[in-house]
């Protein structure tokens, strides 16, 4: 057969998608867009480079995932090396133009991967070539800013002398966009940059590839022992435009992550949840007392009562929960187990979360039992240490998730699930450097220290993304968090087929702010941003710019609930924008505050899924002037349009004396989107007025203090 041929999207815009035995291996060609043409990967196999060379492809079977979603897988064996085989696992959607496929190599005779001509991982899984009058753009996901303790986005036009002297881009996105069409490309995996394990080379020709760099795979690796399976890859084709701009790729590659590239619907749904760890804070560095004692059975159902009243759905209790880490039981805490809070939250229709150490294992826990081999070897020496939290008595080690640890804390958790109708785990604590055992699988005896921590930090993404896929397997309602609310973790796209992050924690700490003298001793709490009012949402917000490519659902922050009104109305306004994270706090706010919040939550939740829909329209700079966030489905107008005025004119920079507030002009914003002209509701007193054309006026004053306004189109 010379090449198998198929339309990629049966609904909407047709694109028809070859596997070709010659030539390029895809060939695309997308409605409005030149054809696209990839070539296949070439490999370094017995100390030769192979090129995709095949005698034959064949088809080998179609799939139906779900949620729209078709597997399918071909088989194409290379000329002149009888046994050789490259399987091409490619996932189409229908309505979606992205296109998602992984490589599978393996041999009948004992061919091996090597390392002998470079020196270094020889593959290169994929090449096209950029028009000579395309811009090229690369989308970083994983530059980590200490000072927001955060990662940031980052999109970089290429230009011509990036080329012409053979420069690398990370990525994981690269766009190449003209009048004749525009064409993406990513990989689905994750690091902290500078560190990186693919980059795109960059040719004088204009010919991009996308090449491993380190830990792919080891020298010497047996084909027949251990077929090679890449992680997956993604290809887009849409219609261009003259000006380079990557606004259509950027939209489509964001509703493909939000509605396309999983059949696990659970994780793409907004929620509004609650996470303890807030209040534990407050306990801990302002009350007193311990982060345990917050999470008392009498306090945590006061907070269900109260967070019920606020209009939260899932309820996350953080560290302290469990008997012992690797048991995920419930904590002595609680004589009946989770049987009264799991009533409590029954009578209320709210869902139960629990927080997770996804590499702290009790030595004599259920986990370990599965797994005794798991623990970290790093020097030769494991990582041990006690109770994780003081939750229990057992010691405890740090567990190496590439190991048989990573499937058994799959299974312990799907019993935890099953067990405590847990629908919500937020998996903490993995960074990508821990482990350089030579006995579990990310690298042996024969590859140094640094080759097996490499291997390691490779494969930590590819573990945590097989853990989701396992419980979404398993217990479809469930949602699973990955926590890189820290540097140092695999930020990317791996894990975002199946599962989501946790991107933003309490932001800095005073220890990265140089000019702050900081005693751990007697200040205790070392993050600066945990209190009420503007500063900590403003914090927060910078993250929403990962929404024009990753839906903001899918990168969870926590906001206060407390504070004065004009605090609760700025952090309202920012979680409606899909972070959709509250640290926890309800009880004792005064019940018109708890009111307020649920009002405004239960006016979010009917327009919540058309406010997710599409990235936002954005005006101002986050924290400065004024800032306005238009959630507008285009199909429908349905939505919202928060706005913050940030100003604070209550006083001057040279000197902090307070002064009187001076009054702003009357602030007016017209949406870029028509608006629905059914029900409009604003969160203070605004004018809106439905324009000839469709889009909604907005007429709203502020003082000269920080404050925040909802308008709800319905």
């Amino acid at each position: 057969m010379d090449n198998i041929v198929w339309t990629a999207s049966p609904q909407g815009d047709e694109a028809t998608l070859a596997i070709n035995m010659e030539g390029p291996l895809f060939s695309y060609a997308a409605p409005g867009s030149v054809p696209c043409a990839i070539a296949g990967p070439v490999f370094e196999i017995d100390n030769a480079l192979v090129e995709p060379d095949f005698a034959a492809i064949r088809a080998a079977g179609v799939k139906e995932l779900g949620g729209g979603i078709t597997e399918r897988r071909f088989v194409a064996d290379y000329r002149g090396l009888e046994g050789l085989a490259l399987t091409i696992v490619v996932r189409t959607a229908a309505a979606s133009p992205v296109v998602r496929f992984r490589y599978i190599l393996a041999d009948t005779a004992d061919r091996k991967l090597t390392k002998r001509t470079t020196g270094r991982d020889a593959i290169e899984y994929a090449s096209f070539t950029a028009a000579q009058e395309a811009r090229v753009t690369e989308v970083r996901l994983s530059d980590f800013n200490h000072l927001l303790n955060c990662y940031r986005p980052t999109e970089t036009t290429l230009p011509a002398y990036a080329f012409e002297n053979d420069l690398t881009a990370p990525g994981p996105i690269l766009a190449s966009v003209s009048g004749a069409g525009a064409f993406l490309m990513a990989y689905e995996h994750g690091s902290t940059l500078p560190n990186t394990f693919f980059e795109y080379r960059l040719a004088p020709d204009r010919r991009v590839t996308l090449a491993a760099v380190k830990a792919n795979y080891f020298h010497n690796r047996s084909l027949k022992e251990q077929p090679f399976e890449s992680v997956w890859f993604d290809f887009a084709a849409i219609k261009g435009t003259a000006d380079g701009s990557t606004d259509g790729l950027a939209a489509v590659f964001r509703k493909f992550l939000l509605e396309h590239i999983t059949p696990h619907a659970a994780s793409r749904k907004p929620f509004v949840s609650l996470n303890t760890w807030g209040f534990q804070e407050r306990s801990k560095w302002l009350d007193g007392a311990g982060f345990l004692d917050a999470l008392e059975q009498d306090r945590l159902l006061e907070e269900i009562d109260a967070a019920h009243r606020a209009g939260i759905e899932t309820f996350v209790i953080d560290v302290g929960w469990f008997n012992s880490a690797g048991d995920w039981r419930p904590h002595p805490l609680y004589p009946e187990g989770f049987k009264p809070i799991r009533e409590r939250l029954d009578r209320y229709g709210m869902k139960l979360g629990v927080w997770i150490h996804a590499a702290w294992a009790g030595n004599d826990s259920e986990v370990r039992q599965l797994a005794p081999e798991g623990a970290v070897s790093c020097g030769g020496e494991v990582w041990e240490g006690g109770p994780c939290f003081g939750c229990g008595t057992s010691r405890c080690s740090v567990m190496c998730v590439s190991s048989p640890y990573g499937p058994a804390l799959a299974k312990v958790l799907v019993r935890v699930a099953r067990e405590y109708e847990a629908r919500y785990f937020k998996l903490d604590g993995v960074g990508q450097y821990h482990c350089d055992d030579p006995n579990h699988g990310h690298g042996g005896p024969d590859e140094t220290v640094e080759e097996r921590r490499d291997g390691y930090a490779y494969g930590v993404p590819i573990a945590i993304a097989r853990i989701a896929e396992y419980i979404s397997e398993a217990c479809p309602g469930v949602v699973v968090d990955f926590d890189i609310t820290e540097g140092g973790r695999s930020m990317g796209l791996a894990i975002l087929a199946t599962a989501r992050y946790f991107l933003v924690n309490n932001g800095p700490y005073y220890q990265a702010l140089e000019d702050i003298p900081f005693d751990a001793g007697k200040r205790g709490w070392n993050n600066v941003f945990v209190h009420p009012g503007p500063s900590r949402a403003h914090v927060l917000r910078y993250a929403l710019d990962f929404d024009r490519w990753v839906p903001a659902n899918l990168l969870l922050a926590h906001y206060l609930p407390l504070g004065d009104e004009r605090s609760i109305n700025i952090n309202l306004a920012s979680v409606v924008l899909g972070q959709n994270g509250f640290w926890g706090g309800f009880t004792g706010l005064p019940g018109e505050r708890l009111d307020l919040i649920g009002k405004t939550l239960a006016d979010y939740r009917e327009v919540r899924d058309d406010a997710n829909a599409a990235s936002a329209v954005r005006q101002g700079r986050t924290g400065c002037g004024f800032e306005v966030h238009e959630r507008l489905n285009p199909a429908s107008g349905r939505g919202l349009v928060s706005i913050f005025s940030n100003a604070d004119t209550s006083f001057q920079a040279g000197d902090i004396t307070p002064w009187p507030t001076v009054p702003l002009a009357p602030f007016v914003y017209v949406t870029e989107r028509k608006a629905a002209a059914g029900s409009v509701h604003a969160t203070r007193a605004a004018k809106v007025t439905q324009l000839p054309d469709g889009r909604a006026r907005i007429e709203i004053e502020f003082d000269g203090l920080p404050d925040a306004a909802i308008v709800f189109f319905k």
